[in-house]
């Protein structure tokens, strides 16, 4: 077995610290694999680090040095993830001043993260036991990025990266976790897991679709929002897929 550390890094804001959880300001996290050389920090330093042991059976996979492989999913479907995974991110943001439980009631009336995930990992042919590894994906660059955008305009079918694929899984799977397991989550677990959606999906995914279609998505429902907003149900992008 492989032991590894999992550290948080937050600013503390001093003059917010009065109400629970409003005076951390999530920054990232750091994944090492030396325990024995724990990260140190000045007691005076605006910033805290929380570290969390992990021990994993399964390789760290990366896609660094290795040869991507890609998959075609049709671009309807990328469609419904750009809303999907935009609902994800407001709802998690709007959560941080709400009970867990309210998130969770709200998500029985939505489709759950746990259907999205099984739907991906029957359509493609995923291996089941790969989402157990810990996967980190790297950022598209500029000029994929722009390719991406151009060939939009055809609503063609979108070619993702396969680790890409297996990492929105684990994180939808995570969601899943969190909103079915009835136990309190941290307040910092839940804003790490929203930025790994919304860097996924902002970084990726947004790039991927015709101008028109991100701009309906935009306006997706989500837990929390402005009553005086107009927006569409998710349903409205599901094309008889669940």
């Amino acid at each position: 077995m492989k032991s590894i550390m999992v550290a948080i890094i937050c600013k503390i804001d001093i003059e917010r610290l009065s109400t629970p959880f409003m005076g951390y300001s999530f920054i990232s996290s750091i994944i090492y694999e030396n325990p024995l050389n724990p990260i140190s920090i000045s007691p005076t330093s605006k910033y805290f680090i929380h570290v969390y042991p992990l021990a994993i059976n399964n390789p760290i996979i990366t896609t660094k040095h290795n040869r991507i492989r890609k998959m075609k999913i049709k671009y309807s479907f990328v469609v419904f993830l750009y809303a999907y995974l935009n609902q994800i991110d407001l709802s998690l943001d709007r959560s941080r001043w709400e009970p867990l439980d309210n998130l969770r009631d709200f998500y029985r009336s939505q489709i759950s993260p746990k259907t999205v995930a099984n739907y991906l990992i029957d359509k493609l042919g995923l291996n089941v036991e790969k989402l157990n590894y810990l996967i980190f994906i790297d950022e598209e660059s500029l000029w994929e990025k722009i390719k991406d955008s151009l060939l939009s305009t055809f609503k063609k079918d979108v070619i993702l990266d396969e680790d890409k694929v297996y990492y929105l899984c684990q994180k939808l799977l995570l969601m899943d976790n969190f909103l079915e397991n009835g136990e309190q989550v941290h307040k910092l677990e839940i804003e790490k897991l929203r930025i790994e959606f919304s860097k996924l999906n902002y970084g990726t995914i947004m790039f991927k679709l015709a101008g028109n279609d991100r701009l309906k998505a935009d306006t997706i429902e989500h837990f929390l929002q402005n009553e005086r907003l107009s927006t569409i149900k998710i349903c409205e992008f599901n094309k008889g897929y669940f």
